[in-house]
């Protein structure tokens, strides 16, 4: 007869029942539900369930919350009081400390630099060095942007000198070369080396000239000075007294005193708008000469001059002509009336000789 199950027996080949529950191995993870094999670390749990600061110098054994990374103890921020949560990945691990003692740099972990019985926001490493400052160093700097000097390749802290704020005790020196003296306010150069180099003259240089605007020249992009004219000899008209800007070209003169023949960059004349090349010769004629250096105006006053001369030379030439032949004429007529008086007196002497008397 084969016994039924009950009454306390069991059935041969079956296990007693344990009400969904089984006695784990030496060999399986502590944690309830969990079948996976333990680490020879000696902590009980598998590979997937202890605190993940065993692997640190602390060697926690102790078993991670879920969800999470490490244990509860390691959840908590060490620093005492505080009882907040470490910051944790998107991940679930967890950093070294809470928000409100963990340094403000997204890539760092460590602790805040604490100074006056207060935490600043970044830790030693990232934190401005000048005291009391609570912004971040630039990166491997020592300073923020406002203590940084603001030479790039410079790193040291500002001078904090009034009026010059921004740069180090170092690049603070004046500009001008071999000068030792602080700059003035922000500029490049010392107090000294800002003023105007004209002697008496207290005024500030203008940028980039050696010379303030009174006696800087007025010609765009020129920094020379132009000793009270307004213009540097190089712009200035040549004329002497004058203050007006050279023309354009290659001409030393301004429009005023430059001779008004198109292409001529002489000086006018004393006596009108052109140069002595181009002005009329005759007298005090101030006209531009067009020929023979003269005007067209006495030009053609030359030329029926000219004409009228022409024609008394040739009347006279003529007038002499005729009054040559007068003479000859007059010179013949006498000729032949001593012809005629010789004629005369020869045919008494034949009628004479002929007649032994007189012809009457």
């Amino acid at each position: 007869m084969i016994p039924r199950a009950g009454n306390g027996l069991t059935m041969l080949g079956c296990r007693k029942k344990t009400n969904g529950t089984r006695k784990k191995t030496k060999m399986e993870c502590t944690v309830q539900g969990c079948t996976d094999r333990r680490c020879p670390s000696g902590t009980g749990f598998c590979k997937n369930h202890p605190c993940d600061r065993y692997n640190s110098t602390e060697r926690c054994t102790n078993k991670k919350m879920a969800g999470d990374s490490v244990c509860l103890s390691h959840m908590r921020c060490p620093q005492i009081p505080c009882d907040k949560a470490k910051v944790q990945y998107a991940g679930g691990q967890r950093r070294n400390y809470c928000s409100d003692h963990e340094c403000s740099d997204g890539r760092c972990s460590n602790l805040r630099d604490f100074q006056r019985g207060q935490y600043r926001p970044y830790c030693n490493e990232h934190i401005c060095r000048t005291q009391a400052c609570l912004e971040q160093a630039l990166g491997t700097h020592l300073y923020c942007r406002q203590h940084k000097c603001r030479d790039l390749t410079c790193g040291r802290q500002v001078a904090g000198l009034p009026g010059r704020p921004i740069l180090c005790e170092f690049h603070n020196r004046c500009g001008r070369q071999g000068c030792t003296r602080e700059r003035h306010g922000n500029l490049d150069l010392c107090l000294e080396h800002l003023r105007c180099e004209i002697p008496t003259c207290e005024e500030p240089k203008r940028a980039r000239s050696s010379h303030c605007d009174k006696h800087t020249c007025l010609e765009r992009d020129c920094s020379d000075p132009s000793d009270n004219y307004g213009f540097c000899n190089i712009h200035r008209c040549e004329n002497v007294g004058c203050k007006d800007r050279r023309g354009m070209g290659n001409t030393g003169f301004c429009g005023l005193h430059r001779c008004q023949t198109k292409g001529c960059q002489g000086p006018r004349g004393q006596n009108g708008s052109y140069c002595d090349n181009h002005i009329c010769s005759n007298g005090r004629c101030g006209n531009e000469a067009k020929l023979r250096r003269l005007c067209e105006d006495h030009y053609k006053e030359m030329c029926e001059q000219g004409v009228r001369n022409s024609y008394c030379a040739k009347e006279q030439e003529w007038k002499d002509k005729i009054r040559l032949k007068d003479i000859s004429l007059q010179a013949y007529e006498t000729h032949i009336q001593q012809q005629n008086g010789k004629i005369h007196e020869l045919e008494e002497e034949r009628i004479q000789r002929c007649y032994g008397r007189h012809p009457n």
